[in-house]
Parts: structure tokens; sequence; C-alpha cells
């Protein structure tokens, strides 16, 4: 079985803070690969290690790559294929456009699969516009996946409920953090991904229109204002005053 993989790799939001003055992050921080790629890729090699194949990585971003495709490999990736971009912000439909183009030109992919979102933009989108230029079914949402030949039951996490839904490869499916544990790759791991094949793309040269249907205008933290109101009554009281400011406040 072929399983292309889309990845994301992304800023470590952990590590993210915020200009006092313009409110806006400041970026100069680590990239690393997003927790959910980590989830989807995991899951392709354990269905690998039940129905043997390749795992194809497709990674799309406008800074530099490194360390994402790296782990990618580690973790148990065959090949990776990057897609380079000018830089700059890239809404899903031109993410999902080039990613399906890549797809296409592997010709024999059974499976395709994405973490349902990505920390930083968490639109959810990118593996649906997949399976819909490639024409195939996509299921999403999946927190535990069975293979049997070519059909798989796929258990839908609809946040009230679960639904159980069968469907036939080739196909696209989206999963969420409760699928699995990522695994950590050992030393030798690490130092294998380093003769593993990768080819650089460049987005421009994929045949897709390249223009933004978003842009981004500001991405600002919201302002917060302390009241910086100090108790000096006995716990009573100030406890009473305390429940009174709240539920002035709408908060209780």
């Amino acid at each position: 079985m072929h399983i292309a993989v889309g990845v994301k790799q992304v800023y470590d939001v952990d590590q993210i803070k915020i200009d006092p003055r313009t409110l806006e992050p400041v970026y100069d921080v680590p990239l690393k690969l997003d927790d959910l790629s980590r989830n989807a890729l995991e899951e392709a090699i354990r269905i690998k290690e039940i129905t043997g194949g390749k795992i194809t990585v497709i990674i799309l971003n406008g800074v530099k790559i490194g360390e994402a495709v790296k782990e990618a490999l580690a973790m148990g990736g065959d090949e990776a294929k990057i897609i380079l971009s000018e830089g700059g912000f890239l809404d899903t439909a031109i993410t999902a456009s080039a990613i399906a183009e890549v797809i296409k030109s592997l010709k024999d992919v059974d499976l395709v699969i994405f973490g349902h979102a990505s920390v930083d933009t968490y639109t959810g989108q990118t593996g649906p516009r997949v399976a819909e230029i490639l024409g195939v079914p996509v299921v999403t949402q999946v927190r535990e996946l069975r293979v049997n030949d070519d059909v798989l039951t796929a258990i839908r996490d609809l946040e009230d409920s679960l639904e159980e839904v069968e469907i036939k490869l080739p196909c696209v499916i989206t999963v969420t953090n409760e699928i699995n544990e990522p695994r950590l790759p050992s030393l030798s791991q690490i130092l294998g991904a380093r003769k593993k094949p990768v080819e650089e793309l460049e987005l421009s040269d994929l045949g897709i229109d390249l223009e933004r249907g978003i842009e981004i205008l500001h991405n600002r933290a919201p302002r917060v204002e302390r009241l910086k109101r100090i108790y000096r009554d006995d716990t009573d009281i100030a406890a009473r005053e305390i429940i009174s400011e709240l539920k002035k406040e709408g908060i209780i």
C-alpha cells in the first residue's frame, strides 16, 4: 500500500511571545512538526507495518524546512516531497491544490492521511479540499482506524457521539490526536533519515492558481486590562465582594 501523508511545519506556539506595544506575536521561535501531523504519520506507519508498502511525506512551507522533514523521515517516512514557496501566508485553497498535484504525480497512492487541523490556522479544510480535487471520498475527525484489504473502518469523533463508517480505497482520512501516541525515533532512525530520498519542488512549477483568496491584515492578541484591585477586608467580606464583581463582569 502506498500512503501519502500531508504534514505541516509550524512555529512552536508554546514559545511564541507577544510584543506588548503592538500586540503582534514575535515569531523568532523554533519551528517543529505539527502535533497532529505526527499523529497522521504515526497512523500511516502502523498501517504500513500491517500491510507493507511505502510512505511518502508531503510538506509545503514558505520558510526554511529542516527539522520537520528530518523528524518525519526518522519516524518512518520512506521519502519526502517538499513544496517550496516564496514565503508568506498560503491559504488552504493553494495548499490543497499543491498537495493534490504532487499526489497526482505519484500515480499509485492508495491512502492519504492528514491531521484534522494544524495548530496555527486550525481550519480543518486541507484534507477535504484535497479529496475534492482528487475525486475520492474523505472521512474526517477519525480517532480509530482499521484496515481490511481495500476497506477501512473508521471511528469518527463527533464530540457528543461516535460514528463508525466503512470506506473503500483510495480515500483521504483526517485524524484526531486520540488515534495514537506518536513514536519517538531512535538514534539509528534519525541517522538513517539522512539517506532517504528528498525531492524539492517549486510551488510555481505545479501549474496551479497562486492567487491568494485570503489576506491576513493583522494577527494580534487581545489587550487585557487588569483591575488591579486589592481587597483588605476580612476573608468573608472580601469573598462576597469578589463574587459580586465576577457577577458584574458576567464571569459567573
